[in-house]
Order: structure tokens, then sequence, then C-alpha cells
């Protein structure tokens, strides 16, 4: 893992944000390659909290989460993993995106090569915060990595929300359960989940979401056992997305209780 400046062109400036640039040396079945992605960093003495965005982006609802959770004292850190900061991409640029090499989650049971970039990142994030546990917030598309970075010694907790890798949940069925992740990487998550104070890990879903199956949840269910606590948020019509596009900040929403259990539970876990 390296870190050098960032382009301007990788990463468009953010108010209240400095960047980097985290490179990683990756392979897969075509051979080694690099990957580069600009990372986003509020800066200050917070605990720190790497926030994955989802699969339209670092959207302005996704810059939103980033902001409640800088109230609450903590440091957000941001991968722009594609598209620019405050922005939500097209349809159809995102089905070029899908198929990128880095990002290829798409195939089942397996992380990608971007997996190995995310473990280097999570080693960056502590070291740049003074060596402190750090917190992981998956949405998604990367609720998946979510999971699987809880097998890193630097993470003192983490957050999978709507998990949705890039795997068609309805058919065949099989997919419905089908976290992204290969085995040995549940189970070194598992192993390193059971060492830790419990629950290690905290999933969120919609009750009607069909890209983030309820069988998804059972399948957390099964693997971490009572390291995972699962919250499925009952609601009336398709929802997706808990802690963003979907997310109400009243008083008596289930979406606010959410939040505030997430950064409950990290303050107890960061310290």
């Amino acid at each position: 893992m390296s870190r050098t400046p960032t382009e301007p062109r990788d990463a468009p400036p953010l108010d209240g944000y400095e960047t980097f640039r985290v490179e990683a040396d990756v392979s897969d079945r075509q051979g080694a390659y690099q990957i580069g992605h600009a990372v986003y960093d509020s800066g200050g003495d917070g605990a720190p909290v790497l926030l994955l965005h989802e699969l339209p982006g670092m959207t302005p609802e996704c810059l939103d989460l980033a902001s409640r959770l800088r109230g609450e004292g903590f440091r957000v850190l941001m991968p722009l993993l594609f598209g620019e900061p405050g922005r939500t991409d097209s349809l159809g640029t995102l089905s070029n995106r899908c198929v990128r090499r880095d990002f290829a989650a798409w195939r089942r049971g397996d992380s990608g090569p971007v997996g190995d970039w995310f473990r280097g990142l999570v080693r960056e994030v502590s070291d740049r915060a003074g060596g402190r546990a750090v917190g992981v917030i998956g949405m998604c598309m990367t609720g998946n990595f979510a999971v699987m970075l809880l097998a890193e010694p630097e993470v003192g907790g983490a957050v999978t929300c709507q998990p949705a890798p890039l795997v068609f949940p309805l058919f065949p069925p099989s997919n419905r359960a089908d976290l992204g992740l290969s085995e040995a990487e549940l189970e070194a998550s598992r192993q390193r989940a059971e060492a830790m104070p419990k629950p290690a890990l905290l999933g969120y879903r919609f009750a009607s979401d069909l890209l983030s199956p309820r069988a998804r949840f059972r399948r957390l269910e099964d693997v971490f056992g009572d390291s995972f606590r699962g919250t499925e948020i009952p609601d009336l019509c398709f929802r997706h997305a808990v802690l963003t596009l979907h997310y109400s900040d009243k008083p008596e929403s289930p979406t606010r209780k959410a939040f505030e259990e997430i950064t409950a539970f990290f303050r107890d876990r960061l310290g």
C-alpha cells in the first residue's frame, strides 16, 4: 500500500475535506495490475469511520450521512470508488462501471481485486489516525466489504446496510443469500468477530427490499451467530437505502433510530 499525491482529475475538491490517494498492487486471473482511488478525509481528533458509498456514487445523500457522522464527533474518511462527490451517476454510466476489472464483485463468491485494496486502505486509515481502531460502514454494493473488513485487526466494528453485491438477487434462488464473499473471507471475519465484544457486526435493511433479500441476513446470522445483530425496518413500499436516499431524520423515524444505534456502537467499540 502506498500513498501518493492526489491528481485533481481524480479528486474534485470537496469543502471540509482533504484528499489523498491510495494505491495497491493486486492481481486477478488476467495478471498483476494496480488499483488507485482518492480518499476524502475530514480530519480531526474523532474516532475514524470509513464510509463506503453505494452504487450511484458519492451522492448528496451520502455526503449528508458523512455530515451527520461528523456532527457526532467522528472523523470520516470516504474513498471515491467512481464518479464525482455530490453527484448521482446515471444508470447507463453505472452499467459500464459494474464490469470494471477492479470491481469484479459481480462474480459470485469473490470480493474481487478491490477487496485487497480495501484491506490496505483500512491499515492506512488506522495509521493516519495514530493507530486507532477503525469503524466501517458499507452500503448496497459495498455492504459485503464491511463484512469482509471485520477480519482486519484495525477494525473495531462494522456496519452493513442493505448488502447488495453485484449479483442479481432473485434468480437463481441461491443468489438471494450470496454475500459476494468467499468462504475463506467469511470464515476469517467470523473468527475475528468471535474474539471481539458482541455484536461486532450490525446490519440494517428494509423489510420490502428485493435488492437485499432477507436471505442475506439469514446467511449472516448462520455465519456469525450472536456476533451479528440484524435489524429489519418495516415499510409499506419498496425502499432500499437505509442511511441515505430513504433516510428520515424525524425523531420517531426507524432510520434515525438506526443511525443513533450505529453512532452509539462506534463510540463503544472505537473508544
